[in-house]
């Protein structure tokens, strides 16, 4: 089991369930792109993960229940201590090592276009959630990435234009 030391962290930001229950009624503007990116067949990964963003019903205060927008994860392949799925509004945690590739089948159930940006991470510009490849409810973008970074905290959040 590698050490403490030797993984990475990729969190959720609360920013997704923050946006979320602040633009529930607002629309989206912008251009999307009408493509989906689709797995590639000759990247074999050693981590891959479903990731759903959806919105959802929380608990925060006594009262009403929040409307939020959260991520759901499920692990496809790889070792069960590559996502740590949070019993609350957070989303997944993501562990992943240094020279590790990663797949990420992102899924949209949000009812505007959504993408993801991996905050410092150094990635492709094409896998690192620019808002002209965000994509439309019911889409899926995949992410295929090798870590490169040395260990550290590193996190994720939605990146659609103009409603970040």
């Amino acid at each position: 089991m590698p050490s403490r030391h030797s993984l990475m962290h990729i969190y959720s930001a609360l920013s997704l369930l923050l946006i979320g229950a602040l633009l529930m009624g607002c629309s989206s503007e912008g251009n999307t792109q009408e493509q989906q990116k689709a797995p590639s067949a000759d990247f074999d990964p050693d981590i891959d993960i479903a990731l759903t963003a959806a919105p959802g019903d929380i608990q925060l205060r006594p009262g009403q229940k929040t409307e939020v927008y959260n991520y759901e994860a499920n692990l496809l392949k790889g070792p069960q201590s590559a996502l740590t799925s949070l019993d609350s509004y957070l989303g997944p945690i993501i562990s992943v090592e240094q020279g590790q590739k990663v797949r990420v089948r992102f899924t949209n159930q949000l009812p505007r276009q959504s993408i993801i940006h991996w905050h410092g991470l150094h990635i492709p510009p094409e896998m690192d959630g620019h808002p002209a490849y965000a994509i439309e409810k019911g889409q899926t973008y995949t992410y295929e990435f090798t870590v490169t970074d040395r260990p550290g905290t590193y996190w994720f959040h939605p990146h659609p234009d103009k409603i970040t």
